[in-house]
């Protein structure tokens, strides 16, 4: 399964905005706040103090550190 966009079967944060070149993120939510890393406006399904695109790096980021805990 791939988790990288550019990848054919990209399945990693925000799936449903990802075309298979870019992102076209469908899944804004406006939150009326500013995005607490880059100061766009936030708001996603998952929460509202990231922009989706910040949301995409921050999930990828927990994701990747999920993959390296050992299995229990």
């Amino acid at each position: 399964m791939a988790t990288h966009p550019g990848e054919s079967d990209y399945a990693g944060p925000h799936p449903i905005c990802w075309t298979g070149e870019d992102f076209e993120h469908r899944c804004q939510q406006p939150s009326g706040r500013r995005c607490i890393d880059c100061g766009e406006p936030a708001g996603t399904l998952w929460g509202p103090i990231w922009c989706p695109d910040c949301d995409v790096i921050r999930l990828g980021n927990v994701g990747r550190q999920l993959e390296m805990l050992p299995d229990a």
